[in-house]
This record gives structure tokens, C-alpha cells and sequence, in this order.
């Protein structure tokens, strides 16, 4: 087991202002690549999530919870696929619906936003 006075020379060494810039300075191109194409597939969820709420007449205060909805699905898939991503939204339509959200709304934001079927859990 290392020594805490060991630890804190490695944690020293790696929080240099230098060696931080030239890791950053080395990846820039990747992180902003990667951030681009986050912002491409956020916008285009928010967009399409507004889409399915204006078409079911929800109220404009609503909106936010239901992007939040629509951003933690975002969010799941970013990690997870097939049954495991449908069941960690399962689980986060059950939240949401807590919350007071239509299920109805839920469910059809997952099904024409991300063309998924959480039928089985609704």
C-alpha cells in the first residue's frame, strides 16, 4: 500500500500547471470534436422532444421537466444499450411520472425521440 506522503507527491507532481496545460493542449482537438457531436444529438433531442410537447399541448411551464426527462434518456443511452438501457429508463419514466408528468407523454417522447418501446414497463 503507498504511503499518504506518497500519494500527495503523485498528486503534486500531476497538478503542475504545465504538465495539466500539455495534456490539454494535446487532447483539445478530441474534446472539442466530441463536445460537438454531444451538442449535434442535444439539440436535435430538445428539438424533437418540444416537437412531441407542443403536439400534446403541454403547458409552457411543464417543458423544462419534460426536456429533463428527455436529457436523463439522452443521458442513459450515452452509456447503455439494449435491455439494460430500456430498463434504466423504466426506471427514470417511474421518477418522472412521480413527479406528476404524464406517462403518456413520457412514453411517446421515448418512442418518437429515441424510437424505443418501454411498453413493457409502462
Amino acid at each position: 500500500m503507498k504511503s499518504s506522503a506518497k500519494r500527495l507527491a503523485k498528486y503534486d507532481a500531476k497538478t503542475v500547471g504545465d504538465v495539466t496545460k500539455n495534456r490539454i493542449d494535446a487532447q483539445r482537438g478530441d474534446m472539442v470534436s466530441n463536445f460537438g457531436a454531444s451538442l449535434t444529438e442535444t439539440v436535435r433531442v430538445e428539438s424533437e422532444t418540444k416537437n412531441v410537447l407542443v403536439t400534446a399541448g403541454v403547458a409552457t411551464y411543464e417543458i423544462p421537466a419534460y426536456l429533463g426527462f428527455a436529457k436523463r434518456c439522452m443521458g442513459i443511452l450515452s452509456r447503455h444499450s439494449g435491455a439494460i438501457a430500456i430498463n434504466e429508463i423504466c426506471l427514470a419514466y417511474g421518477v418522472f411520472n412521480g413527479r406528476g408528468l404524464s406517462g403518456v407523454i413520457l412514453n411517446d417522447i421515448v418512442t418518437d425521440v429515441f424510437t424505443l418501446d418501454i411498453s413493457s414497463c409502462t
